[in-house]
């Protein structure tokens, strides 16, 4: 780095085309990428008792979990052909079982249920993520 030299202009005529300014991301990636947002919220929300954490005044419980549930429905809504061969629609609708449930008991501020759905949706996208994602 310190003995970097800037380019010359003309050698970056003609990469605008091959830099693009943004990447598209098929639909299904997004919404899972969503998802992991909201899930992610949701284990710190429940890390503070189930109460927005100091850090974050602006988290919801019921909010994120239905954010969730939401991105979950969005992301099977747009599983491509491949995606929903063999078991993987039964994890996406166990995922979203249990997401509107976690949604459901969080509205109603059931915490002892919440925890427990939580543990179970967790388990879930493991499950799932071990056979289609990190394989």
């Amino acid at each position: 780095v310190a003995q970097a030299q800037p380019c010359a202009r003309t050698s970056l005529d003609g990469l605008a085309d091959a830099l693009p300014a943004v990447a598209p991301v098929p639909d299904f990636v997004s919404a899972m990428a969503a998802a992991d947002v909201a899930f992610g919220n949701l284990v710190l929300i429940q890390k503070h008792g189930w109460e927005a954490p100091p850090e974050h005044p602006d988290l919801v419980a019921s909010v994120e979990a239905g954010i969730l549930h939401d991105a979950l429905r969005a992301a099977r809504a747009d599983s491509t052909d491949d995606l929903a061969a063999d078991d993987f629609d039964l994890w996406m609708q166990r995922a979203l079982s249990l997401s509107l449930q976690l949604e459901q008991h969080l509205t109603a501020r059931a915490t002892s249920d919440s925890d427990k759905i939580m543990k179970l949706l967790a388990q879930t996208c493991t499950d799932c993520h071990a056979r289609y994602r990190n394989h």
